[in-house]
């Protein structure tokens, strides 16, 4: 029997966050089919979304998203 974390799985992709040892980090990472997307979350919808560049260019994320509270809807 498939346990409910499967379908997740199957349908979200793999769920992950990352930080380097100069604490760097991505708030939210979805692999899915071999291809990442990182997501930065910040309240304030003016402050702007940062990608570490060692993340960056270490992982080559398909997507880099930014969301915010007037926007995180479309993310849910």
């Amino acid at each position: 029997m498939w346990s409910y974390s499967y379908y997740y799985i199957i349908f979200y992709g793999m769920t992950h966050y990352w930080r380097n040892t100069q604490q760097a980090e991505i708030d939210f990472i979805e692999m899915n089919e071999n291809e990442l997307a990182a997501y930065e979350i910040k309240y304030n919808p003016t402050a702007k979304a940062k990608f570490s560049k060692s993340f960056t260019e270490k992982y080559h994320p398909a997507k880099t998203i930014g969301i915010h509270k007037e926007n995180f809807w479309e993310y849910l």
